[in-house]
């Protein structure tokens, strides 16, 4: 469970409030206790250790200060019982805010791990295909283009042959790195292969999709260039303007194609095909031979109906 920072502050608020209504209404007669050990553990889960910390100090001085209010005769409890009470329920609710807090953080690291690959840090390829739909339609109900992209580095057999694996591996974290550093917070990016990132960004419309692909190929080439081997990288585009957009399509077949078009076109090139071009258009923006597959690709671009929306 995530919440917004405002709101998760208000949750906390709300479960001490009631826990410290519940104390002062039912008197001594009935403990408290559960209700502020709740809030105490909603607020390290939702805003973290101090917060959690800080919340079991202001509930025990509130058991403190509502115990006042309806005291119980001093010789039926006795000072040192009060003090050994007040003590216990204090480190109780600081080891719940701290129990609370490490298993919270325990399942974000298990989350990060499942969906991350080890070595970039990015996205692996189970977590971007469980992510891809829920962006497709996301884009849909705003209105926007979407672009996909399909990279794989040439030359990167090379590198590992050539001068080990742990090259290889630092070329391949140099790549993601500024990859995921050119892209937005809200953009996919992911390894599905050894050498083979995808990417899906939205965009305002499919012209300015061409400029942000041109512009990604380029900051990329030249962060591979700078690691001093001999590697490019060739990319497939994807171009889909909002009517185009299905998430049950399987873009991202469209996409390798084009990448491997760009590999038989020389390697280090970009390919780009836009959905809202048609026939001789979209054929007219590949001077170079394509093959069977690639000429498939461009029929089925031109012939698939518009998508249409669906009853959630």
């Amino acid at each position: 469970m995530t919440l917004r920072p405002r709101r998760a502050r208000a949750a906390a608020a709300a479960l001490l409030l009631a826990a410290a209504v519940f104390d002062f209404v039912s008197g001594p007669v009935v403990s408290p206790l559960l209700l502020y050990m709740l809030a105490t553990c909603g607020a390290a889960w939702l805003l973290g250790e101090r917060a959690g910390y800080a919340v079991a100090l202001l509930a025990e001085t509130l058991m403190i200060l509502i115990g006042l209010w309806h005291p119980l005769p001093a010789a039926m409890i006795g000072l040192g019982p009060i003090i050994w009470n007040m003590s216990g329920r204090l480190i109780l609710l600081l080891l719940l805010a701290l129990v609370a807090h490490a298993l919270r953080t325990a399942l974000a690291l298990e989350r990060w791990s499942a969906e991350t690959d080890s070595l970039t840090g990015v996205l692996n390829k189970a977590a971007f295909f469980t992510r891809l739909a829920p962006k497709l339609a996301m884009a849909r109900r705003r209105g926007r283009a979407v672009l996909l992209a399909y990279i794989d580095l040439d030359g990167f057999k090379q590198i590992n042959d050539k001068h080990g694996h742990a090259a290889g591996d630092r070329v391949l974290q140099s790549f993601a790195g500024v990859a995921a550093a050119a892209l937005r917070g809200d953009d996919l990016f992911a390894r599905i292969g050894g050498d083979e990132f995808v990417a899906l960004l939205t965009v305002r419309h499919c012209d300015e999709g061409e400029q942000v692909a041109e512009s990604l190929h380029d900051r990329l080439s030249r962060a591979l260039a700078a690691t001093g081997f001999q590697v490019t990288c060739s990319m497939g585009v994807l171009l889909l303007p909002n009517e185009r957009i299905d998430p049950a399509d399987s873009f991202l077949d469209w996409a390798d194609k084009l990448m491997y078009e760009a590999k038989h076109g020389g390697k280090n090139c970009l390919r780009i095909a836009r959905a809202d071009l048609t026939g001789r258009l979209l054929r007219d923006a590949f001077p170079l031979p394509v093959d069977a597959a690639f000429d498939a690709l461009i029929d089925a671009l031109d012939d698939a109906p518009p998508a249409v929306e669906r009853a959630a």
